[in-house]
């Protein structure tokens, strides 16, 4: 699955995603094989990965892991991954501040954290969950692990953002998180000066204006934006659906070159692997 992925983005090397920010957006199940596409390459190439979970539990992601040659409890020991588990806490419901509290302030400004990862490197939230909080508790681990590690790149894996607009955070307030993560990781002035990556999913159909409206003020700010969505013609055994990537300049102003190629294809998710091939040339219609 690694190979084909990469070579559909034209990946030519383990720095090719560095200072950019990756948007999955998707409207079928089978757009999570990004994530752990993602997930996976990273480690394999020897970057510092953090992943921030508000969908799936860590047995999820090591399983899935596991089939694409990586072992992230192997990688956790050896202080490589950080797995950050939002998801517990919030089906446990525990959100006693406001989530929809995002940082206003200069990040140099926020608060030092009251505590720290555990060996294990697996953190669960406290009671005083927030976005706020969550910022902080990131741009501080980041820290602490860099010191070490000057030259590693970081790569930052969200999954799922939607998650939050279901418990009434509004797209402002996650837009303003992921922008706070993308000037962290991407930006030269940044705590990792330019040498780290976001890569954030989001679920999206045309049937919920909030999860819309998401995904387009993410796309805004995104370099690589990766669209993943069902045949127009219904469910398919050999073809599960269309991948669409669209490579992008959010720093340019002007509408006319904020966008550069635009790729398509569909595919179909196996076990071990996802097979990549032009529309209509899929062998169940050859």
């Amino acid at each position: 699955m690694l190979a084909e992925v990469s070579s559909f983005l034209n990946r030519k090397g383990e720095r090719d995603f560095l200072g950019r920010f990756v948007l999955i957006s998707h409207s079928v199940a089978e757009g999570d094989f990004l994530v752990h596409h993602f997930l996976s390459q990273a480690l394999k190439d020897g970057h510092l990965v953090y992943l921030v979970s508000f969908a799936q539990s860590f047995i999820h992601y090591n399983s899935i892991a596991t089939k694409l040659g990586v072992n992230l409890a192997k990688c956790q020991q050896e202080r490589q991954l950080v797995y950050v588990d939002c998801l517990t806490r919030l089906l446990e419901g525990v959100w006693s501040r406001g989530v929809a509290d995002t940082p206003t302030e200069a990040p140099s400004s926020i608060e030092p954290l009251p505590s720290s990862f555990p060996p294990t490197l697996t953190y669960t939230l406290d009671h005083d969950f927030s976005l706020r909080g969550l910022y902080q508790l990131l741009r501080r681990s980041v820290a602490e692990m860099k010191e070490p590690n000057p030259d590693r790149p970081v790569c930052l894996v969200i999954d799922d953002l939607s998650v939050l607009l279901s418990l009434g955070v509004g797209v402002r307030e996650v837009g303003g998180f992921v922008h706070y993560c993308r000037e962290m990781l991407c930006s030269p002035g940044g705590l990792c000066e330019g040498e780290g990556y976001l890569v954030a999913k989001v679920f999206s159909t045309s049937d919920c204006e909030g999860e819309e409206l998401l995904r387009t003020h993410l796309l805004h700010h995104a370099h690589l934006s990766l669209r993943v969505e069902g045949l127009r013609t219904g469910y398919s055994k050999d073809v599960h659906g269309e991948l669409t990537a669209e490579w992008r300049c959010p720093e340019q102003d002007s509408v006319e070159h904020s966008r550069t190629t635009a790729k398509h294809t569909q595919f179909k998710v196996s076990d071990r692997t996802v097979q990549l091939f032009a529309k209509g040339t899929s062998k169940a219609v050859l």
